[in-house]
Protein backbone atom coordinates (compact mmCIF):
# COMPACT_ATOMS: atom_id res chain seq x y z
CA UNK A 1 0.00 0.00 0.00
CA UNK A 2 2.05 2.98 -1.18
CA UNK A 3 1.79 6.19 0.86
CA UNK A 4 0.05 4.39 3.74
CA UNK A 5 2.99 3.65 6.04
CA UNK A 6 1.21 4.73 9.25
CA UNK A 7 -1.84 2.61 8.40
CA UNK A 8 0.27 -0.43 7.53
CA UNK A 9 2.40 0.01 10.66
CA UNK A 10 -0.74 0.08 12.82
CA UNK A 11 -1.96 -3.17 11.27
CA UNK A 12 1.38 -4.85 11.94
CA UNK A 13 1.13 -3.58 15.51
CA UNK A 14 -2.23 -5.33 15.92
CA UNK A 15 -0.72 -8.59 14.67
CA UNK A 16 2.22 -8.28 17.07
CA UNK A 17 -0.08 -7.43 19.97
CA UNK A 18 -2.25 -10.45 19.14
CA UNK A 19 0.73 -12.79 19.27
CA UNK A 20 2.17 -11.41 22.51
CA UNK A 21 -1.22 -11.14 24.26
CA UNK A 22 -1.87 -14.75 23.33
CA UNK A 23 1.38 -15.82 24.98
CA UNK A 24 0.75 -13.60 28.00
CA UNK A 25 -2.68 -15.10 28.71
CA UNK A 26 -2.33 -18.74 27.69
CA UNK A 27 -1.95 -19.81 31.34
CA UNK A 28 -5.28 -18.13 32.09
CA UNK A 29 -7.04 -20.23 29.45
CA UNK A 30 -7.63 -17.16 27.29
CA UNK A 31 -7.21 -17.37 23.52
CA UNK A 32 -6.35 -14.18 21.64
CA UNK A 33 -6.80 -13.89 17.88
CA UNK A 34 -7.25 -11.10 15.36
CA UNK A 35 -9.68 -10.91 12.46
CA UNK A 36 -8.32 -8.95 9.50
CA UNK A 37 -11.10 -8.04 7.08
CA UNK A 38 -10.56 -6.70 3.59
CA UNK A 39 -12.98 -4.58 1.57
CA UNK A 40 -16.27 -5.01 3.40
CA UNK A 41 -19.68 -3.46 2.67
CA UNK A 42 -20.08 -1.36 5.81
CA UNK A 43 -21.07 2.26 6.42
CA UNK A 44 -17.38 3.00 7.01
CA UNK A 45 -16.87 2.21 3.32
CA UNK A 46 -19.85 4.26 2.17
CA UNK A 47 -23.20 3.37 0.67
CA UNK A 48 -24.31 0.99 -2.05
CA UNK A 49 -23.66 3.78 -4.54
CA UNK A 50 -20.08 4.15 -3.28
CA UNK A 51 -19.53 0.39 -3.38
CA UNK A 52 -20.64 0.27 -7.01
CA UNK A 53 -18.43 3.25 -7.88
CA UNK A 54 -15.40 1.62 -6.23
CA UNK A 55 -15.97 -1.83 -7.73
CA UNK A 56 -13.07 -1.25 -10.15
CA UNK A 57 -10.73 -1.13 -7.13
CA UNK A 58 -12.18 -4.30 -5.62
CA UNK A 59 -11.85 -6.15 -8.93
CA UNK A 60 -8.25 -4.97 -9.17
CA UNK A 61 -7.27 -5.97 -5.61
CA UNK A 62 -9.47 -8.91 -4.58
CA UNK A 63 -9.08 -12.29 -6.30
CA UNK A 64 -12.73 -13.15 -5.52
CA UNK A 65 -13.70 -10.01 -7.46
CA UNK A 66 -16.30 -8.80 -4.96
CA UNK A 67 -16.88 -6.89 -1.75
CA UNK A 68 -17.05 -8.87 1.47
CA UNK A 69 -20.24 -8.92 3.49
CA UNK A 70 -20.31 -8.05 7.21
CA UNK A 71 -21.92 -11.43 7.89
CA UNK A 72 -18.83 -13.16 6.47
CA UNK A 73 -16.60 -11.31 8.91
CA UNK A 74 -19.03 -12.06 11.75
CA UNK A 75 -19.00 -15.79 10.92
CA UNK A 76 -15.22 -15.77 11.18
CA UNK A 77 -15.42 -14.13 14.61
CA UNK A 78 -18.02 -16.67 15.73
CA UNK A 79 -15.76 -19.50 14.55
CA UNK A 80 -12.84 -18.17 16.58
CA UNK A 81 -15.06 -17.77 19.66
CA UNK A 82 -16.57 -21.22 19.37
CA UNK A 83 -15.64 -24.74 20.33
CA UNK A 84 -14.21 -25.67 16.94
CA UNK A 85 -11.23 -23.34 17.35
CA UNK A 86 -10.03 -24.24 20.84
CA UNK A 87 -6.48 -24.94 19.61
CA UNK A 88 -6.17 -21.64 17.74
CA UNK A 89 -4.52 -18.72 19.53
CA UNK A 90 -2.16 -15.95 18.51
CA UNK A 91 -3.24 -16.01 14.89
CA UNK A 92 -4.51 -13.38 12.50
CA UNK A 93 -7.38 -14.63 10.36
CA UNK A 94 -7.58 -12.98 6.95
CA UNK A 95 -11.15 -12.44 5.78
CA UNK A 96 -10.36 -10.61 2.58
CA UNK A 97 -11.28 -12.67 -0.47
CA UNK A 98 -7.63 -13.62 -0.97
CA UNK A 99 -6.44 -10.02 -1.28
CA UNK A 100 -3.39 -10.21 0.99
CA UNK A 101 -2.34 -13.61 -0.27
CA UNK A 102 -1.41 -12.22 -3.69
Amino acid sequence: MPNNSAYVASKHGVIGLTKTASEDHVADGVRVNAVCPGYTMTPLNGTAEDWERDMWMVKRDVPQQRWGHPEEVAQSVLFLCGGRSTYISGTSLLVDGGMTER
